[in-house]
């Protein structure tokens, strides 16, 4: 492995570790529990006659160091069919037709086949004894053989040998070797895991600009376009119904998009990782804790800063209230929220078998979280057997908050038309007066009445925060006991 120890796993076709060199980092990582017995399933599938020697020859430096390498392998040319000690050869139904050594170019293991009665010679010097072994046995392509080799073993002196050699160990052991028990689960403590698997996560999150870089561009592509597009559309005031119901729908526009952006660009990345996770929960390198504690924490980063750069373009452009108590308060709303659906795809992703369920089932939420959200149907208005589809819901908590606090104002409804400033306080959007079929009512008092809102900000940001409390439980749960292998 020295020569490519700097190169990046990655992907074949995008300038990563070829397949044979990924073979012998995956050898490599199973060396650095130091193991005495190695199990290797076919790991010449898939590469050339070169690489595939490559590969046999780092196995067999391994062996020779004592350790002890049992492998499966698929139709093997001579040398790496020789680079092999001993071979157990089974046919179908699992009987052993042979079980012992190959001997010296193959010697040992050609004598035993051409010695049993109605076997034929090996046809040259140069042909592969891998291949004559398959063909007498039956195994090959081109022929079935009528000699029962299962039996011919059985029968032979070295199925004894082999026998007495087993019961000879087994008997040594009895009295000297104990049930093989570990005093913990995992060998590392629980804040090595943490501190190994914090490195890995950030460092995976950097090196993946697919993922990261990607959304930085569209969040900013987002909040330019929609900033244009209804640049200063709030500045002068709230004074017409349009304008509130133009404010209430940019905002609506921004967490329903940048959510479900931020949640299709979360699952393939976690379907990426989700195989090794498997791989190395099963070997008990580490617990689901501190993964996804690693995870979490990686993420965030990444899931402020480009928050806050959307937030910034997009707050002053459309010409929101220029306060900077309210500004970040804003902000953290929508990162609450964009922070939702962030886990949200990656438990997902978790869950779910694969890439395209998680994806749609990604659409159909989304769907439910705008149509019960308030904006499209008043909430008022949604039919009684679906109204507790707005409390399970959590764009309805972002969407109230994120208007509350651009529109509310401290004044009562006054049919009266009795509004003054010291009551209302100055250069408070909400407080403006719109007409509505001859009467003036502050444009607070239209968005509670058109919409539903309330001035429940701080119950709206725990609700968020009880979502995303939740969905990364339910995610912890599925790294626990969640897997999608198929072998």
């Amino acid at each position: 492995l020295e020569p490519i120890r700097h190169f990046e796993i990655g992907f074949k076709n995008s300038g990563g570790l070829s397949t044979e060199q990924v073979k012998r980092v995956t050898i490599g990582v199973e060396l650095a529990a130091n193991p005495s017995v190695i199990f290797l399933d076919e790991p010449t599938s898939g590469l050339d006659s070169k690489a595939a020697l490559t590969v046999m020859r780092g196995i067999k430096r391994v062996a020779t160091s004592g350790r002890t390498i049992i492998c499966t392998i698929h139709q093997p040319n001579r040398s790496i069919f020789e680079s092999f000690d001993r071979l157990l050869l089974l046919r179908r139904g699992g009987r052993v037709v042979y079980f012992g050594k190959i001997g010296t170019g193959s010697k040992t293991l050609l004598s035993y086949f051409e010695g049993v009665p109605g076997t034929k010679s090996i046809p040259n010097a140069r042909y592969n004894p891998a291949t004559y072994m398959l063909e007498v046995t039956g195994a090959g392509t081109n022929s079935a053989s009528l000699v029962d080799y299962a039996n011919e073993y059985v029968n032979h002196p070295i199925y004894q040998q082999n026998v007495e050699a087993m019961e000879k160990m087994i008997e040594n052991d009895r009295g000297s070797a104990r049930p093989v028990q570990f005093d913990k689960e995992f060998a590392a403590s629980y804040w090595m895991q943490q501190q190994q698997l914090l490195k890995k996560c950030l460092r995976t999150y950097w090196r993946s600009p697919n993922y990261n870089l990607v959304r930085y561009l569209v969040l900013g592509f987002m909040a330019f376009l929609w900033g244009l597009a209804f640049f200063q559309a709030v500045s002068e005031g709230l004074n017409e119904t349009t304008t509130v119901q133009s404010l209430v729908g940019v905002i609506f526009m921004a967490i329903i998009f940048i959510g479900i952006i931020n949640m299709n660009t979360t699952i393939p990345q976690v379907m990426f990782e989700r195989a090794p996770y498997y791989r190395e929960r099963a070997s008990k390198m580490y617990s689901a804790a501190p993964y996804g504690i690693a995870v979490t924490i990686a993420e965030l980063p990444y899931l402020i800063t480009s928050t806050f750069m959307f937030v910034i373009i997009y707050y002053f452009l459309i010409g929101l209230i220029p306060d900077a108590s309210k500004m970040f308060l804003f902000w953290w709303i929508f990162f609450l929220y964009i922070t939702f659906c962030t886990f949200f795809g990656q438990m997902l992703a978790v869950l779910l078998p694969n890439q395209q369920v998680a994806i749609i089932l990604a659409g159909l939420s989304t769907t439910m979280f705008s149509l019960f959200c308030g904006f499209i149907i008043a909430v008022e208005d949604i039919p009684s057997f679906w109204q507790f589809m707005t409390y399970i819901v959590p764009t309805r908590y972002a969407l109230n908050a994120l208007v509350a606090i651009q529109v509310y104002c401290p004044c009562e409804f006054a049919p009266s038309n009795n509004i003054t400033d010291e009551w209302c306080g100055k250069n408070l959007p909400g407080c403006d007066l719109i007409d509505v079929d001859g009467v003036k009512i502050t444009a607070w008092a239209y968005a509670q009445e058109v919409f539903g809102f309330t001035n429940d900000v701080y119950v709206d940001m725990g609700a968020l925060i009880a979502f995303i409390v939740g969905i990364r439980t339910i995610t912890g749960f599925g790294w626990t006991y969640v897997s999608h292998l198929k072998r």
